[in-house]
């Protein structure tokens, strides 16, 4: 029998939080544990939990999502995946170790592939990010099967053809790819 990755949805929107439960409900190999309305509940209750991935928005009150990244990572082993509306926070997202990122605008079947990739070690980030902030044609890039989800890892073996932006960033993913990993067993 194989064990469901555990998940922490954390959102301010209550109807965020319904929504993104529905969506994973049913999805094979994959439990939700819980859900937080701030990040300091979420920290409260992933102390309690220790969930194998936390699912967080960036801009929330109180505590962002950034900063709740890093405490998370601080604190405990596991993998965080950020699901914003805002592209402009990756860099600092992925600088504070979340292994995700990831717009709501996401399809159910992306989401639930996102959480599997984490969950397998794998940094993932939606398409439509680097298409925005960096005008690269997902079309070039290494997608999961038919998804519009990119694993950064997978990208870093190509670096030398990507504009420099990208491959800054990819180097400070490797980066936090290999302290998450260290810190993860």
């Amino acid at each position: 029998m194989v064990n469901n990755i555990r998940v922490l949805l954390v959102d301010d929107h209550e109807c965020v939080l319904v929504g993104l439960q529905r969506m994973l409900d049913g999805q094979d190999g994959i439990a939700v544990v819980d859900t937080a309305a701030s990040a300091v509940d979420a920290l409260n209750k992933a102390t309690v939990l220790h969930p194998d991935i936390i699912l967080t928005d960036v801009r929330m009150p109180g505590m962002d999502g950034v900063l709740f990244t890093r405490r998370v990572k601080e604190r405990l082993k596991c993998r965080i995946i950020i699901l914003t509306m805002f592209e402009e926070y990756i860099s600092v997202g992925m600088a504070a170790g979340a292994s995700g990122y990831l717009m709501k605008d996401i399809k159910r079947q992306d989401l639930a592939e996102a959480i599997r990739k984490v969950h397998q070690g794998h940094i993932v980030i939606a398409a439509a990010i680097l298409q925005m902030r960096f005008h690269f044609d997902p079309q070039q890039m290494k997608l999961v099967g038919d998804t519009d989800l990119v694993l950064v890892d997978e990208l870093l073996g190509r670096a030398a053809d990507l504009a420099p932006e990208l491959q800054e960033m990819l180097v400070q993913f490797a980066a936090s790819m290999s302290e998450a990993r260290a810190g993860i067993g």
